[in-house]
């Protein structure tokens, strides 16, 4: 008799975007023949309890443990990352909030738990922002440095090996990059709701678990990708290719000063001009050598100063 093996084609909605992924269910040499399933939601399961967070001797290390009420609710860890990226850490209470709604039994937030957090939100950051195909070469890297970062040297090492700036804890980044202990298997059931819709759902054991593996989901089966603000600096996600700002207010601010800077360059290009010599001036067309001084110096992205608005700007200021 052949061997069967069983693909499921999921859809990931449970964020309310719709990724279409592939899970092997059960793995066979020599398969022909596949049962594929479509449209499958793929459901990240959190743990059912309050997780404690155990701070270590080492003052450095915060380790997570299931135990206390259990939890009926089902958290968006989409969401919850989202808002972990964008935490004010310098507000205790929207802290507290945070851990609180991520499942976290927290009864005062020590210092070496503000830092666990900044550890982890950085390496999300990081995780979120870098290009795609960067990204899974880092997955892959950080797999080849499993349990040989403990040393500083090696760390450094790590960073530079996946470009990873220095204020990302390379650790912290190994373990989100490589899935925590239990990737790149993990437990995940195959089953029917109420609504006779099937589902897959994947197990996790801590919250921050779950939070890594929304981020290998949409890094590793979407287009997400988070920016920093040209504006404000803020990390967001954009909803649009050409979106480069987080909010109307940044857009509309940008655009103003990376205006008012070509308008500025193009004067103080023109002025160069006007000290050039007649005779050079005869060889050269003047709109297109200040379009070419000025973008020389322009620091802000986006499109280029071309000659007829040179020209246009130019005989503004005249008017």
């Amino acid at each position: 008799m052949r061997p069967l093996a069983l693909e499921t084609s999921c859809v990931y909605d449970i964020y309310h975007r719709k990724v279409r992924l592939s899970l092997m269910l059960a793995r066979t040499h020599n398969v022909q023949s596949l049962l594929t399933v479509p449209s499958v939601r793929a459901i990240v399961n959190g743990p059912e309890q309050l997780c404690a967070l155990e701070i270590q001797k080492d003052q450095q290390t915060v380790l997570e443990h299931p135990k206390g009420e259990l939890i009926d609710e089902q958290r968006d860890w989409r969401e919850l990352r989202r808002k972990l990226i964008q935490l004010n850490m310098a507000d205790k209470k929207a802290v507290s909030g945070w851990l609180a709604a991520a499942g976290y039994r927290i009864e005062t937030i020590e210092p070496e738990i503000s830092r666990w957090l900044k550890r982890c939100r950085a390496a999300l950051a990081w995780c979120m922002t870098v290009d795609r195909d960067e990204f899974r070469k880092a997955t892959a890297t950080a797999f080849s440095y499993f349990g040989r970062i403990v040393f500083p040297q090696e760390q450094a090492k790590f960073r530079e090996a996946i470009g990873a700036p220095m204020d990302v804890d390379a650790r912290v980044l190994q373990t989100f990059l490589s899935g925590f202990k239990n990737a790149p298997t993990l437990r995940a059931w195959f089953c029917w709701g109420p609504d006779g819709q099937a589902s897959v759902k994947v197990d996790v054991s801590t919250p921050m678990e779950a939070l890594g593996l929304s981020m290998h989901i949409d890094r590793g089966f979407t287009a997400v990708q988070w920016r920093q603000c040209r504006n404000c600096g803020e990390l967001f996600e954009p909803k649009k290719k050409k979106e480069f700002c987080c909010c109307r207010s940044c857009a509309n601010n940008f655009t103003t000063k990376r205006t008012r800077e070509k308008v500025r360059l193009v004067h103080e290009a023109d002025e160069r001009w006007q000290k050039l010599s007649q005779a050079k001036r005869k060889k050269l067309d003047r709109w297109t050598w200040i379009a070419e001084r000025a973008n020389e110096n322009c620091s802000y992205p986006g499109k280029s100063i071309d000659p007829a608005w040179a020209r246009k700007v130019t005989h503004h200021k005249r008017g």
